[in-house]
């Protein structure tokens, strides 16, 4: 997900969420700095679902 550019300095904030079954798990957040920073984060993002569908994360809240 990408929030657009906001504050002074113009900054993109994403954020990486992985929706599996009726949850979504917000994985990590980051500002982009370079174009080739989205690509490799998308590989960690596929490595944090490997992660939860392995059951071997860290549950911090639950927003309603």
């Amino acid at each position: 997900m990408k929030w657009g550019n906001f504050g002074a300095g113009r900054i993109e904030l994403r954020l990486a969420v992985a929706v599996l079954g009726s949850a979504a798990f917000l994985c990590q957040a980051y500002v982009k700095t370079k174009d080739t920073q989205d690509y490799r984060e998308a590989l960690n993002l596929e490595r944090y679902i490997n992660l939860i569908n392995q059951r071997r994360y860290v549950h911090c809240g639950v927003l309603s």
